[in-house]
């Protein structure tokens, strides 16, 4: 896969990456925007139980290999943008803001994972998603007004230009250690033109990760889809924290 075409389909995907379409439409409204958890290891999922006909927990190591892969059923790309103000505080942004000078930071998520309730008892409370990923970061501060922060191709022009400077940091989610070649991404880059073809490189390095069966996949906690806000934050392991 070529660093052109995944420019082509990051910018495709990203248009409606910051919202999170439910499972069931009629637990979550529609609109409820993906809250960005702090990776953390999950090591029980909700199985369904064909004995009891019904869901029950398990721990993610006691299942074979064949079905690991089966249970992160679903992928998305996943892009957030924050503006950071100068007591390094972060706030969110609509994908479709405009940028003025400043401090940015852009958040893209390649995540394979599967969906669950996080009240297993309320449905109707939200959702949340536990797989693995690759995490790309870009640090950016803006220097000219109106530049798109949103898209890593443009935002590559934009660095070559000297409209934009700061870095890319890539590091996986989950994936284990198995390929050496997805390793050699996983550090900190400089935000020009060859930093984003290194950072779309790690996308397809990733997806060629997953679709290998030899790969010990580790699901984390990734996000959460709440009906209103604390319904699902009330009920994630103490260790879990929401990102921003």
């Amino acid at each position: 896969m070529t660093a052109r075409y995944l420019v082509a389909s990051i910018l495709v995907m990203s248009a409606s990456a910051g919202m999170a379409a439910p499972a069931d439409p009629a637990a979550v409204p529609v609109v409820a925007p993906q809250v960005v958890l702090e990776p953390v290891e999950a090591q029980k999922v909700s199985v369904f139980d064909i004995a009891t006909g019904e869901m029950k927990e398990v721990y993610w190591a006691s299942l074979p290999e064949a079905q690991k892969k089966s249970l992160l059923n679903s992928a998305e790309a996943f892009v957030q943008l924050a503006q950071v103000d100068t007591t390094g505080k972060i706030s969110l942004l609509p994908l479709s803001a405009s940028s003025s000078k400043g401090r940015y930071q852009l958040m893209f998520r390649w995540q394979q994972y599967r969906t669950e309730a996080c009240k297993a008892a309320q449905s109707a409370a939200g959702r949340m998603r536990i797989g693995v990923g690759l995490e790309i970061i870009a640090d950016i501060t803006n220097k000219k007004n109106g530049v798109n922060l949103v898209n890593l191709g443009p935002l590559s022009i934009s660095a070559d230009k000297g409209d934009v400077q700061g870095s890319i940091t890539i590091r996986q989610i989950g994936l284990g250690s198995s390929s050496p070649t997805l390793g050699t991404y996983l550090t900190r880059f400089d935000l020009t033109r060859d930093g984003v073809i290194k950072a779309l490189e790690a996308v397809a390095v990733t997806k060629a990760v997953l679709e290998n069966d030899k790969t010990v996949l580790t699901p984390h906690y990734l996000s959460i889809t709440e009906s209103s806000p604390g319904s699902c934050t009330s009920n994630l392991p103490v260790n879990v924290k929401v990102k921003f």
